[in-house]
Formats: structure tokens, sequence, C-alpha cells
């Protein structure tokens, strides 16, 4: 960032005596050097500075032909781009609470805080619409064990789904799994709540198939603790306004992914009465996309969104998966919303 663009206000996470000794000296010069920018809180006109994070799902294997790292690895990866934080996703290959014992758990919180980054937010893969009773237990006792996970490692923030990433399940009607999403919320969230932990409801379908589902569901559990992931991409996929979705949002709003997509004509498939066309969506990098990030970014300020962006590569992109196209597109990601964030 240039000189010319930092603003007047800022807040410096150091002890009064290396800030006095700052001030006495008057030497910018030794103020660059010896704090790290990343570590400032930059204010703008009263808004916060919006903090940037990769997604560990990024480098996870989630996908045919997309490389798997060690946690550590994408640890050490995400603070040498020079990300502010990681959002870690809580299942295996990464941040399983299965897998972290106490003493992995202060290992790992002690390696992150070595990296100078911040933990954004952990992400849950919970499904509370199964009809089978026994699997939305276990889905509930994952997500309090993920709560835990949270809480040991200083994290603020659980991002949590409301069925899964699926198609919505048979058997039962969009209004009985509206219901049990609702109670095991109801549930998982008096836990959140004793751990001082927040959840973060995505839109994400199948049940949340628009932001105005969150916001609703939101309303029902009723919860200080109970607040929205709220994703440009997945407004684009379902054709939301961004205007709209981030405004009625407001302060509910605590956390957000970004990735980019291009709509593409696919293939023709034959159905009842005809044939119909299948749209693809294709991954291009951050900012080469059809998602208009410079309006969205607007929008945060407008509401004083003060969270993490949080980059992620949760599909196949342009490229495929190896490690040199994943770095390729998480550096560009970073590149990108750094100069938007700075000129908008």
């Amino acid at each position: 960032m240039a000189v010319a663009a930092i603003p007047t206000e800022i807040f410096f996470p150091c002890s009064n005596m290396y800030l006095l000794c700052v001030v006495r000296r008057q030497a910018l010069r030794t103020l660059s050097s010896r704090v790290d920018i990343k570590r400032l809180t930059l204010k703008r006109g009263g808004l916060k500075v919006m903090k940037l994070a990769l997604h560990s799902v990024s480098y996870s294997g989630a996908w045919e032909g997309q490389c798997c790292l060690p946690l550590k690895r994408f640890v050490s990866k995400a603070a040498e781009f020079g990300y502010d934080g990681i959002e870690l996703m809580a299942k295996r290959p990464h941040a399983s609470p299965l897998d972290l014992d106490e003493k992995a758990r202060n290992d790992l919180k002690e390696f992150i805080r070595s990296k100078n980054l911040e933990i954004a937010c952990i992400a849950a893969y919970n499904d509370f619409a199964d009809p089978n009773p026994y699997h939305r237990e276990v889905e509930l006792l994952y997500l309090k064990e993920t709560i835990h996970l949270a809480h040991d490692l200083g994290a603020k923030i659980v991002r949590i789904f409301a069925s899964g990433m699926k198609d919505m399940h048979s058997g039962a009607s969009y209004t009985q799994q509206w219901n049990w999403v609702k109670e095991h919320i109801r549930e998982a969230v008096k836990y959140a709540e004793d751990q001082g932990v927040i959840l973060a409801l995505q839109n994400h379908s199948p049940i949340m198939q628009s932001y105005k589902n969150v916001l609703a569901m939101v309303k029902e559990v009723e919860s200080e603790n109970l607040k929205v992931t709220l994703d440009a991409p997945l407004l684009y996929i379902s054709g939301e306004s961004l205007p709209e979705a981030v405004r009625e949002t407001g302060k509910l709003m605590v956390h957000s992914h970004t990735s980019d997509y291009i709509r593409r004509p696919g293939a023709l498939e034959y159905s009842s009465g005809g044939f119909r066309r299948v749209e693809t969506l294709e991954t291009p990098p951050l900012g080469e996309g059809e998602i208009d990030y410079q309006t969205f970014v607007k929008l945060l300020r407008e509401i004083d969104y003060q969270g993490f962006l949080s980059y992620e590569i949760c599909s196949p992109i342009v490229g495929k998966g190896e490690e040199t196209n994943l770095d390729s597109y998480a550096k560009n990601s970073l590149q990108y919303m750094r100069k938007l964030l700075a000129e908008t």
C-alpha cells in the first residue's frame, strides 16, 4: 500500500513502550520495518479494512485431481503468500475433531500464531435434514465437537450448513426437513453460547435455497450466537441481487467466501417433452469471472462489514488441480482482492 493511501487513524497491536519509542523517534522507517503491515488494523472513515483468508479446502483433494497438502504445509503456504488468516475445514484430511487431541490442538494453535495468521473460521460440514434420526444425532455430535475444536483453537466462528452439499433428501417434505434443521441448530447453538463461539449459517442449498431462507432460519432460532455466512458466488448461482442480499443481511453477516464463475452452455439433455441445454459453471481466477466483486465490496463497506473474505477452491478450476496451479489461483486471488479493497 502506498504511503499516501494509509489512513490517519491506526491502531497498533503492540506494547505502549514500543509505541512510545516509535513516537519519540518519529522514525517512519523504523515503524515500517518493525511492524508487520498485515497486523495493523487500518481504518478509513471509521470502517475497518476487511481481511483476507485462504480456505484449506483449496488444498484438500476435495475434487478429482486436486492436490492435497498436510495441514501445516497449507498453513505455511497461506502465510508465505501473505494472507491475513486461514479457514480450516473440520474434516479429514485437515482439521477433523477426531484427529486432534489436546496436545495436537495446542501445537496447531501455536504453529498458526507463529505464522502471524488468524483463524478466520472453522468450516463444519453438518447435515441436519437427513430423514434418519440416528444420522441427525451423529451430525449434532459432530457439530458440537467442531464447536469445541474452535474454542480450543481460539476461533470465534464456525461456518455451518443446514443440509450438507448434496441434493435435498427424499422421504420427507421440505417443511419437515426445515423443522429438523431448526431443531438441531437450536440445540447446537446453546453449546456454542457456552463455548463463546458464533455459528454462521451459509446460504448454501439445498434447504437454504436463498439468503432469505437463511435470514428466516436465524429469526426462528432466536439466538445472538447464530449469524450468517453470505457468499457472493452462491448469490450469483441462485440469481439473487447482491444489493438486496447484503443490505437485508446487514450486521448478521460475519463471514464470507470468495471464488468466481462464468456460465457456459452445456450439453443437450433429453427430458420429458423434449431437449434442454444444461448450464455449466467454469471457475476462472478471482476477478476474471462474472461476479461483481467491486459492487460487493462497496456494499460490505456500506454495512460496515468487519469480517474475513475467505478464498476457496472447492470445485475444479481451469488448468486442473496441480499444486502449482492452485498456488497461482491463490496468489492471484490475494493480489486481486488487496487491490480491490485498496481502491474501493
